[in-house]
């Protein structure tokens, strides 16, 4: 029986992407409880602008990003995401994280 293993990571890339370096997020593996409570907050959200949308959006995802690979910078920066993001992919990361589905797990 597949379980959640608390403090773990997992890796998640955009299903989209099919170079041969792909940007992959590393991030916190969620149990059930856990992704229900990110995507309560997540649909909270409430922002007048982009700007603080991305503001308040970083506030609840950056602390389960745990660095990336193949990103523009070697170190994970929630700032050089924001700025090299396209728009699909900035808005999709959060509900990738809570529903932790990535390319490879769904090519596994």
């Amino acid at each position: 029986m597949p379980t959640c293993k608390p403090g773990s990571t997992i890796e998640l890339r955009f299903d989209d992407d099919l170079s041969d370096t792909p940007l992959t997020f590393i991030v916190t593996e969620l149990s059930f409880g856990q992704s229900c409570d990110l995507e309560e907050k997540l649909t909270a959200i409430e922002a007048k602008t982009s700007r603080e949308f991305a503001e308040k959006l970083g506030e609840v995802i950056v602390p389960l990003i745990h660095g990336w690979k193949n990103g523009p910078t070697p170190e994970f920066s929630w700032d050089v995401w924001v700025s090299t993001a396209r728009l699909q992919h900035f808005r999709k990361l959060p509900w990738m994280i809570s529903s932790q589905i990535g390319y490879s797990e769904k090519k596994a």
